[in-house]
């Protein structure tokens, strides 16, 4: 048996990482559809550059409406910060799905015993 212990950080206090990047984490989450609290490996995103191809940024104005107000929209790209769980499609690209259900805890990925951080 391998023990790896985990210090989980209540859901309401922001992941400090650096702004404009992402990290990975352990989340705790309570379901919207059941209750449950379920735990599985998440990113947190901290004004993380993310391009939306099927919408515009949810934090700028559409584009045709008077133009961007978000760093970087004008290449497409939206600023965002919050819990999202990476998804692949049957053409291996990768997507971010935002977490659905209220994120109660969290805890830093840990050092696995043996392993090179990658």
């Amino acid at each position: 048996m391998i023990t790896v212990p985990l210090t989980f950080t209540e859901g309401n206090v922001p992941a400090e990482i650096e702004p404009g990047s992402m990290a990975y984490f352990f989340v705790a989450m309570r379901s919207s559809y059941d209750g449950q609290i379920r735990i599985f490996g998440a990113f947190y995103l901290n004004g993380y550059p993310l391009v939306f191809e099927d919408r515009p940024c949810p934090d700028c104005p559409d584009p045709d409406g008077g133009g961007p107000t978000c760093h970087g929209a004008e290449t497409g790209q939206c600023p965002v910060t919050g819990w999202v769980d990476e998804r692949w499609n049957g053409d291996d690209q990768g997507y971010f799905e935002f977490v659905a259900g209220d994120v109660v805890a969290y805890a830093k990925k840990p050092d696995w015993p043996g392993a090179a951080d990658v």
